[in-house]
């Protein structure tokens, strides 16, 4: 009987490891996608104020006011790229407390579904 425990306890460590590897997988490809979404919409958002500016530049009576245009764009621009890579970092820091929730709810919520596919299928068949 012990000689059983002692095998059933090495078959569930053996058997979360990969579940940790694989989570930590998931968070590394969920943080990356994050990165990636952060960067376009930073250069996104370059675009936007450079097509803005030179949209409007046109229109603008002096060239002081056009010179403030620039420079307020120019702020707004530096500070918003500012704040996406300061929380690009704080993420990469805190990414196993952020994603690791996230990962678990979506499992349970598809584990959920599954069942209720499986109880549906039964109840119709």
């Amino acid at each position: 009987m012990v000689g059983k425990r002692s095998s059933w306890r090495s078959v569930m460590i053996k058997s979360a490891e990969p579940q940790n590897k694989s989570i930590e997988s998931r968070i590394n490809s969920m943080a990356w996608i994050d990165r990636l979404v952060a960067g376009v919409f930073t250069v996104a958002m370059w675009l936007v104020l450079l097509f803005t500016f030179f949209a409007i530049n046109p229109v603008v009576p002096t060239m002081p006011v056009s010179i403030a245009l620039a420079a307020s764009f120019i702020i707004l621009g530096t500070f918003n790229t500012a704040s996406i890579i300061a929380m690009i970092r704080r993420y990469s820091k805190v990414k196993d407390s952020i994603y690791r929730e996230d990962i678990v709810n979506l499992d349970r919520n598809r584990e959920q579904r599954r069942r209720e596919q499986r109880r549906n299928k039964v109840r119709g068949g």
